[in-house]
Order: structure tokens, then C-alpha cells, then sequence
């Protein structure tokens, strides 16, 4: 959301749950709280078709169908892929995504826009930050190659981030030691977002600060 330069792009990620955002954004009509919190447990919660007077059956609540469309339009998809996986209607679908998202998310999608024509001219990235570069073999000029490239570039700085995350946490913290009641930390997997570990909970408090401190992997961005 930052590298595209889209101040309401970017709230929507800071808000505290982006795929409700885009469920108020998409449909307003829907009685919303105005708390994300609340509203999040409220998308959860409707079903999208009754939820809306649709005339089909769908067991998909708001929030699925909210969190397939912002995943599905980051990544350049279109109207049929959205009708496909939100299992609704390619009219509603379409109305949704170009009506509602882009119009909302215009300087996002001019991004993107200008992305792809860069892309075209030279299929390679950097991933944002870390000056790692990959080439894509795939056509350039086709739409299938320039999605795996913006999955890949929003994908990565948060994966290789979790990568040094995680090997901080294994070298500084985790003995090794892996006998009932020793050793202070234990790294379990890598979650893709995230870390999973365990701790020796007398030792909760004393190492979160430390845990955080390691965990946290600055990452510059030039928009």
C-alpha cells in the first residue's frame, strides 16, 4: 500500500482490518458501526447473499467476500476471477471491482498501470527496500506474468523480513536445548507473516521485550 503512493490505499491497510474496510467501501448500505472491531465480527458474521436481497445462495459471509476482493484486485485480477472465486454474479462482480475499488483506489490502480507498462520494457523487480532483484521468463506482455510479478513484489518484503526475524530469534535466543525445563526459547516455524516460538512461561515477561526487539525489521521505502 505505501509503494503505490494511495493515501486512502493506505488507510484502508492501517485501519486496523483492510478487508473490512473494503467491505464498508463496497457496500455501505450494510448497517456498519463505524468501529472496525465491531464491524469486522459483523462481516464475519452476514451472509453475503441474504445479507444483500441477492437472489442466489452462497455460503461465503461479507468478510470472505470483501477479503477476495482486495487480495484478488492487488493483484490485478478481473471480474471473472472475482465472480469465480466470490462465487457471485459477473455483473455484481464487475460493478464491485470497477465501480466501487478502483474508483475509490484510482491512484493505486495508475500505479499499477504504469507499473506494468515499466514491466513490459523490462521484466524485472527489485523487491521494495532490500535490492533483490528477479526476472520473470514469462511473457512480459501478458497479464498471467505481470500478476505473479505484483503478488511477488507485495509478497516478498514481508517474507524476507520474516526470514530475518526468524533467524535472530533462533541465534541469539533459542539454546538449542531441547529437554524438558531448559532452554529459555524455542523457535518452531516459519508462518510466512510470522514466527512461531515458545517460551518457558516464567520467562514470558523477561524476553518479550527482547522478542520484539529482534523481530522488529525496518524496511525502506522509497514512495
Amino acid at each position: 500500500a505505501v509503494i503505490t503512493g494511495d493515501p486512502l490505499y493506505l488507510e484502508a491497510h492501517t485501519a486496523g482490518d483492510s478487508h473490512t474496510y473494503v467491505c464498508r467501501l463496497a457496500w455501505p448500505q450494510l448497517p456498519w458501526t463505524g468501529d472496525m472491531k465491531q464491524d469486522k465480527r459483523l462481516a464475519d458474521t452476514w451472509n453475503f447473499a441474504e445479507a444483500l436481497g441477492l437472489k442466489f445462495k452462497t455460503h461465503n459471509t461479507v468478510r470472505d467476500v470483501g477479503k477476495k476482493l482486495n487480495h484478488g484486485a492487488g493483484r490485478w485480477g478481473t471480474e471473472y476471477a472475482f465472480a469465480r472465486s466470490a462465487k457471485i454474479p459477473r455483473e455484481t462482480a464487475k460493478e464491485i471491482l470497477y465501480g466501487r475499488f478502483w474508483a475509490t483506489f484510482h491512484v493505486a490502480r495508475d500505479w499499477i498501470l504504469a507499473e506494468q507498462a515499466r514491466f513490459r520494457q523490462n521484466p524485472q523487480v527489485l523487491i521494495e527496500g532490500l535490492e533483490l532483484p528477479r526476472r520473470f521468463f514469462g511473457r512480459p506482455w501478458d497479464d498471467s506474468t505481470f500478476r505473479d510479478l505484483l503478488a511477488f513484489r507485495l509478497q516478498a518484503p514481508i517474507v524476507w523480513a520474516t526470514h530475518v526475524a526468524l533467524w535472530r530469534l533462533w541465534h541469539y535466543l533459542d539454546d538449542k536445548d531441547l529437554r524438558p525445563g531448559h532452554g529459555r526459547l524455542q523457535v518452531l516455524k516459519h508462518d510466512h507473516d510470522s514466527v512461531t516460538v515458545q517460551v518457558r512461561e516464567e520467562l514470558v515477561d523477561k524476553l518479550l521485550p527482547e522478542i520484539k526487539r529482534l523481530a522488529t525489521v525496518t524496511i525502506p521505502c522509497g514512495a
